[in-house]
């Protein structure tokens, strides 16, 4: 009766000793009837001692009620989903390979991860990209808003800290310092000044695949030093056009002789100097 079992199936009797090893099992653990009978399951799968499997199997002979777990077999590199049932004699054991199952659900859980590292990029992207439309903040407090969307964009945000360096500028998070574990990226604005956006791991992130950053955070962070660079070359240039209206209204401010005026599309008026009231007989505010 118990070869008829085509699921994988073996009995422990109150010893914890293999008592049957039906074919299906011999196949999922590789392992002989001949080399198990009559020895006890601790010795034979060594790995199992004090693993949740064991656990399980006591929990069922103590509470005389069946169990369920899902188990890793390290040996063979395979996962199984085991059912233990209480017997008169001490436990039977059910179990099915599941490792395909298990890569498959490894698999999904990988992209829902890198999804959600990928969101995390996009809004620091969108963050910074509202917070440098500011040309009238101050370069540093602009700047140093947007040092504080970096590092919770990366994958350890709770080992992460930021720099960036342009000119006399050099904001850093909090515990920033330099270390190995740093990625960067460099950025020149139209006046030939040169700046630098930094990722650094102080202390030890979790590196499961060795990597500390990924393909995918490069290109983030090459995307935030384009950012900055285009920030600064457009606040360079409204400071630069700024100081040439000034210089404009110094010059012609200082020539009382000579009415000037200058206009918008629209006709109207965008600047009248001193000559212009005398000449015209309107003040600035009435023109």
């Amino acid at each position: 009766h118990l070869e008829s079992i085509t699921g994988a199936f073996y009995a422990l009797d109150k010893s914890w000793c293999f008592s049957y090893f039906n074919a299906e099992a011999e196949r999922l653990l590789r392992r002989k009837r001949s080399e198990v009978l009559g020895k006890c399951v601790w010795d034979e799968f060594p790995q199992t001692k004090g693993a949740k499997l064991e656990q399980i199997y006591r929990q069922t002979v103590s509470n005389q009620e069946p169990s369920e777990c899902e188990h890793f077999y390290a040996p063979l590199n395979s996962w199984h989903s085991i059912r233990a049932l209480p017997a008169e004699r001490g436990v039977t054991v059910y179990f099915t390979e599941i490792t395909e199952r298990k890569a498959i659900e490894a698999e999904r859980q990988q992209l829902i991860t890198d999804l959600n590292e990928r969101i995390k990029e996009q809004r620091s992207l969108y963050n910074i990209t509202r917070i440098l439309r500011d040309e009238i903040a101050p370069i540093d407090k602009v700047l140093r808003a947007a040092l504080m969307q970096l590092v919770p964009a990366v994958r350890f945000p709770e080992h992460a800290e930021a720099r960036i360096q342009y000119a006399d500028y050099d904001l850093k998070s909090r515990q920033y310092a330099d270390t190995e574990l740093q990625l960067s990226a460099s950025f020149s604005s139209d006046k030939g000044v040169r700046g630098t956006v930094t990722i650094a791991y102080p202390g030890s992130p979790p590196l499961r695949d060795g990597n500390a950053f990924l393909l995918e955070e490069r290109d983030w962070l090459e995307s935030v030093a384009d950012l900055l660079r285009s920030y600064l070359n457009r606040r360079h240039a409204r400071d630069a056009l700024r100081e040439s209206e000034s210089r404009f209204r110094r010059l012609f401010q200082r020539i009382p002789s000579v009415a000037v005026q200058g206009y918008l599309m629209d006709g109207t008026v965008k600047y009248w100097n001193d000559a212009s009231e005398v000449f015209y007989g309107y003040s600035k505010e009435e023109a």
